[in-house]
């Protein structure tokens, strides 16, 4: 079983393909058979894109992802073993942590060429978890019951710049959501620091020892309403996220974070172990 389990009986999100974006005025029984028909050419075509995408995506990268699986499986403990195991120093880790206290320690694959020269790091699980991230922030999660794919964010400041800054940064991020296919998902980001909170699953390290920031999130588009502590939210609210930022040989980058898929579905990040790594230096 993955770090994540699979969605089991979760429900899926309606696809952006709504019945609503199709009706019309009245319409004769011939021109109501004609519209279903249309549909299910749309919907069939839609899903037979989707996995012509999938495949390609999987195809595209599978000798290369093939060995880094491999490796990974061999490399990656989880839960219980990731204190008592000696880590290959050939190799870095992400200690990943589940809302429901479940741990596995992910592998750097490797470091893909960014936008803007920032470099992105491909981390994998030995189940086929991949997340990529770009400057400590989240820029794809693949192979979870939620997935954001094709996640494009604008030329940030660096984390060393951010300390130093007293005001908000206030920038838009655009995500592909999977499943249920919503495309273009526009959110409205508020970076700010805060002061070092004491209900982390930061291990390891002092958390005053770092840079606190957090990032709160207005969806843009509309989702349906879930009942959450008490209250009505849209099922697209996401928690606010949390970066811990360590200045270390003189750079300061992102060692530990907590991100949110969605309004349920929450992991925090760190890497591993936690000292005296510099989290700043190139892939292995």
């Amino acid at each position: 079983m993955g770090l994540f389990p699979g969605n089991g009986g979760r429900r899926f999100r309606a696809s952006f393909l709504s019945t609503s974006c199709l009706q019309t005025a009245p319409l004769t029984r011939r021109r109501e058979r004609q519209v279903l028909v249309s549909r299910l050419l749309v919907s069939r075509l839609f899903a037979s894109v989707a996995l012509s995408v999938l495949t390609s995506f999987l195809d595209g990268c599978s000798t290369e992802s093939e060995a880094v699986f491999q490796t990974a499986r061999s490399a990656i403990f989880r839960d219980s073993k990731i204190d008592k195991t000696a880590l290959n120093s050939n190799y870095r880790y992400l200690r990943v942590t589940t809302t429901e206290g479940r741990e596995a320690l992910l592998v750097l694959g490797y470091v893909d060429a960014g936008a803007e020269g920032v470099p992105v790091e491909v981390w994998y699980s030995g189940e086929r978890e991949a997340l990529r991230l770009q400057n400590g922030r989240l820029v794809s999660a693949v192979g979870m019951p939620q997935e954001w794919r094709n996640v494009s964010i604008p030329s940030m400041p660096d984390w060393g710049a951010l300390t130093e800054r007293s005001l908000p940064l206030r920038w838009t991020r655009v995500r592909d959501v999977m499943p249920g296919y919503r495309v273009n998902v526009r959110d409205e980001v508020t970076l700010h620091a805060i002061a070092p909170p004491g209900n982390t699953k930061l291990q390891g390290l002092d958390p005053t020892r770092l840079v606190w920031f957090e990032e709160r999130v207005d969806t843009l588009d509309r989702a349906p309403l879930a009942w959450l502590r008490g209250a009505f939210i849209p099922e697209n609210a996401l928690p606010p996220a949390r970066y811990g930022v360590a200045k270390n040989f003189g750079a300061a980058a992102v060692v530990y974070a907590e991100q949110c898929l969605e309004w349920n579905f929450c992991f925090a990040w760190q890497r591993w172990p936690p000292e005296p790594a510099n989290p700043n230096s190139p892939g292995r």
